[in-house]
């Protein structure tokens, strides 16, 4: 039977492309690991990878919002201790002023609260990445120092930064305050609570610090006498101060709350993350072991397109010229 001019050609030049774009999809496949990567590819496949796309994509958000929330929360963590150790090194010096006899040991002790009083206004005014930690949503020092005067800036403010590291439920409190007392009232700003003013159990951290400190002193400058000076701190200044480590300590369970919940929820999220990457891989990635068969199989098949219809071809037009 003789082949037509027309349609043995064209069957061949159909089957030649057929398999020439199942080349291009194989060496696709093969090159980027990818079974999608088109809505061509696989409609129902495309659509299905969106959404897991869009859960991955969420979840992750997530994850580094925990991240960051993470690291502030450590670092308030640490201020909180290191402002309880202080505050309790305050209370051991106040507690030993009974025992003490001298003006001059007392103005000892004076200057070690002075120092201490340093510790707590440092740790008031720490920074993070250049910004303050603890005035609020204002980003001003919540303490201000004018040689050896200390009072509560009047700019900042009493809102904390939040982080939403779930879908549902409320933001996470990840900012503390300092707060403001009424101290020097320089600024006449509203007072508000916070680590180091509570209005709820009057205390005043920084005004009592610096109270203890001049009270300690009064005896070498003559103002009071030594008795004096041990009564005022016994009945008045050490209950401040240990309602100032109280208040302290509160904030250091707070600030571990915060921690032990994002650690947790970043657990949760890692593990998420990973299940919503592997659903992804399982729709979207390719067999490569398989697309490389495929592969090969499909240029083998091209090649043996080409020679038989190449010989066909040949016999066809031959047999046409006779």
């Amino acid at each position: 039977m003789r082949v037509t001019s027309n349609s043995f050609p064209s069957t061949l030049t159909a089957q030649l492309q057929d398999l020439q774009q199942k080349q291009l999809k194989y060496q696709q496949q093969s090159a980027t690991g990818l079974r999608i990567t088109q809505s061509s590819d696989d409609p129902l496949g495309f659509q299905r990878a969106q959404v897991r796309q869009t859960q991955l994509s969420s979840n992750q958000s997530y994850l580094d919002t925990t991240a960051d929330a993470q690291t502030l929360c450590e670092y308030n963590h640490q201020a909180m201790s290191d402002l309880q150790t202080a505050l309790s090194r305050a209370s051991e010096i106040a507690t030993k002023v009974s025992g003490i006899y001298d003006a001059n040991d007392l103005l000892a002790m004076s200057e070690d609260i002075d120092g201490i009083l340093s510790q707590v206004v440092l740790i008031s005014n720490r920074q993070k990445d250049g910004a303050q930690l603890f005035g609020g949503t204002s980003g001003a020092k919540p303490i201000t120092v004018s040689g050896s005067t200390y009072d509560f800036s009047g700019s900042t403010n009493s809102s904390v930064t939040q982080a939403q590291i779930a879908a549902a439920g409320t933001p996470l409190n990840t900012g503390l305050v300092a707060g403001r007392s009424p101290l020097n009232n320089s600024t006449s700003a509203a007072t508000y609570d916070g680590f180091l003013y509570d209005s709820g159990t009057s205390t005043d951290t920084l005004n009592t610090l610096i109270q203890l400190r001049d009270t300690l002193a009064a005896a070498n400058a003559g103002t009071m006498t030594v008795d004096q000076v041990a009564t005022a701190v016994q009945n008045t200044w050490l209950p401040g101060i240990n309602k100032s480590v109280d208040l302290a300590s509160r904030y250091v369970g707070v600030t571990a709350a915060s921690l032990e919940s994002l650690s947790l929820n970043k657990t949760t999220l890692t593990n998420q993350v990973k299940v919503d990457k592997e659903n992804m891989s399982a729709v979207t990635n390719v067999n490569l072991a398989e697309a490389l068969t495929n592969l090969q199989q499909t240029q083998t098949n091209y090649e043996a397109a080409l020679q038989a219809g190449a010989k066909i071809l040949t016999l066809s037009l031959m047999d046409y010229l006779k």
